[in-house]
């Protein structure tokens, strides 16, 4: 897959790549100092042509995850845990600005950002307590860098893997698979706009890999493995709980032996829902699994691979980032390694893919793949899925974590 030829870039698309980059967010006290700096960038020294202008290096880190990225009104941040002394330190990059703040953790990953209202951000994060329980931690910060509570805990039992999702009239949900009775089980907290949680609830019982989308409605709906067979379920949750849960596809995951699945994402459209499901084959080949159906039907059938074809027609997305073509799925194709929905509910649903060492962004409706638009190469690849974020004005902005000699490099670049 040759990539198209790259437009000339204007100084206005070179200044607009500085627009975003990482957040770190990390504490494993229950309180922490907010004192915070603000400086502003200057151009990285290290910068990558993509479709959409010059995306810059913008922090370095130990990091193995996802980018953490939010929009806020027209801008966005991402998140990045950097390293400071013998801590990790939460960073804010909104624009053309750096804010540090004093909120530290020991070993801090899985870090997630939701948005706030009045422009600020809920971070959120798995690091060990004082006694060594992997707990999930949460602090608001705003655009300042200042965080009124500092760091909260937010679980109280050793959390294995969790999702987070910001709520259209504020506040958020986090879901996470704890062990209970020997047996994964699901706990959910509300948590408000000061990033305060509530007590955690038992959702479900053994069960697990959640994930969670929002609806246009505000309602938000949550995914996960039941049982030893570990059928895809689908409920809303409500404050006393979930709905009655509804089977979507029984045993969607059909691997080969010795393949290990990583987690499980959702997206949605104005009719479809999406679920991935992030494996790793036994040759060691990160692999991207798909099912989709309608939002009030059942049996959406088993996960697939996802092959694209790009064709030459452009393609109409209603999202604000350059031209996009028609897309079709193929077998012979290569297979897509990572895909990741965007959050929010539309016509079209968007997802970053990574597709042998090409950054796409995927478009899909009503449960099929139909366009396609290539960012850059990256022969290097990436280490984990990358982020895709819509602002208020349905520009684009994505990000990902590139592997260096001792660290990775978070580069991000907007649509706008």
């Amino acid at each position: 897959m040759d990539l198209r030829p790259l437009p000339r870039f204007s100084v206005r698309q070179v200044l607009a790549a500085l627009i975003f980059a990482g957040l770190s967010a990390a504490a494993c006290a229950p309180q922490s100092s907010t004192t915070s700096s603000t400086a502003t960038l200057s151009l990285p020294a290290t910068t990558l042509a993509t479709t959409w202008g010059f995306a810059p290096a913008l922090a370095t880190a130990p990091s193995i995850d996802s980018p953490a990225a939010a929009a806020i009104g027209t801008d966005t941040a991402f998140a990045a845990f950097e390293s400071a002394d013998t801590t990790q330190r939460l960073v804010l990059y909104v624009k053309a600005q750096r804010i540090e703040t004093e909120i530290t953790a020991s070993q801090p990953h899985s870090l997630k950002l939701a948005r706030l209202p009045a422009g600020r951000l809920l971070a959120t994060w798995i690091d060990r307590d004082a006694s060594g329980i992997s707990t999930l931690y949460a602090a608001q910060v705003d655009r300042q860098g200042a965080s009124l509570f500092g760091a909260l805990a937010v679980s109280n039992s050793a959390v294995t893997r969790y999702d987070l999702i910001g709520m259209p009239a504020g506040g958020a949900w986090a879901v996470w698979s704890a062990v209970v009775s020997g047996e994964p089980t699901l706990v959910a907290s509300r948590l408000d706009d000061a990033g305060r949680p509530r007590m955690p609830q038992l959702l479900q019982l053994d069960a697990d890999y959640p994930a969670l989308a929002v609806l246009i409605s505000g309602d938000v709906t949550l995914f996960w493995l039941q049982g030893e067979n570990q059928d895809l379920y689908q409920a809303q949750l409500i404050d006393t709980g979930l709905s009655e849960p509804v089977r979507r596809s029984p045993a969607p995951w059909v691997g080969q032996t010795g393949d290990l699945l990583a987690g499980l994402s959702a997206g949605v459209d104005r009719s479809h829902g999406y679920v991935v499901f992030h494996t790793l084959t036994n040759a060691g080949k990160q692999r991207a699994l798909v099912t989709s159906g309608p939002l009030d039907q059942p049996d959406w059938g088993p996960a697939a691979p996802i092959n694209p074809v790009m064709g030459d027609q452009p393609f109409q997305t209603g999202f604000n980032h350059g031209i996009a073509f028609t897309t079709v799925v193929s077998a012979s194709a290569p297979e897509a390694g990572w895909i990741a929905p965007a959050r929010g509910q539309y016509d079209i649903m968007a997802a970053a893919a990574m597709i042998e060492t090409h950054l796409y962004v995927l478009y899909f409706r009503a449960g099929a793949l139909v366009g396609a638009q290539e960012i850059t190469s990256l022969p290097s690849g990436i280490i984990a899925a990358p982020s895709l974020t819509l602002d208020d004005e349905r520009d684009l902005a994505l990000a990902w974590w590139q592997p260096g000699p001792e660290t990775a490099s978070l580069y991000a670049i907007s649509s706008r």
